[in-house]
């Protein structure tokens, strides 16, 4: 069965938008880890004015830190590093009444739009969120504004729980 092709157009991700497109996908977990990191040094904090342990104190502050400010980071290059292979080369990608096709010359995959849940938008990129764990990432680098804003309205219409000209609020 074919559908008509509402939006086809040939786009390559760079590591810098592979790694802005995991953020939404990993954001509950690098939270967790972040607070893990705040309660680890408050638990430092206290053990050194309690206790006067200096070395573990200090263990746990420093670790604490490191899950607050380096290791967040350091995941979601990780991630990005391992499939950046699969990811950053040219692929086509087709948004259509079946649901969000990607493909290329490793993978190709489609996404139909009742397993697409939630919609972050970032400048030149929508990331959808699909049930589970997965994600479809778009880039719309190279687009013109006219074709980005239709391609995202569209999107929008599409995806499950969206109300249409609405969005799911995005952050990094």
């Amino acid at each position: 069965m074919t559908t008509e092709t509402v939006f086809s157009f040939t786009a390559q991700f760079s590591r810098k938008l592979l790694v802005a497109s995991l953020k939404p996908l990993l954001r509950a977990q690098l939270v967790g880890l972040r607070i893990i990191g705040v309660v680890l040094v408050t638990l430092g904090l206290l053990i050194r004015s309690v206790d006067g342990a200096p070395l573990v104190s200090l263990l746990a502050v420093v670790l604490g830190a490191l899950c607050v400010l380096v290791i967040p980071s350091l995941t979601v290059r990780s991630v990005a590093g391992k499939i950046e292979e699969l990811c950053c080369r040219p692929s086509e990608y087709r948004i259509d009444a079946q649901g969000v096709y990607v493909g290329n010359d490793l993978v190709e995959t489609l996404y139909r739009w009742a397993a697409l849940k939630s919609l972050d938008e970032m400048p030149r990129l929508l990331v959808a969120r699909a049930v589970g764990s997965g994600m479809v990432a778009i880039p719309l680098v190279g687009l013109p504004d006219e074709t980005v804003a239709q391609l995202v309205a569209y999107v929008r219409e599409h995806i499950a729980g969206e109300p249409a000209g609405q969005a799911s609020p995005s952050g990094s």
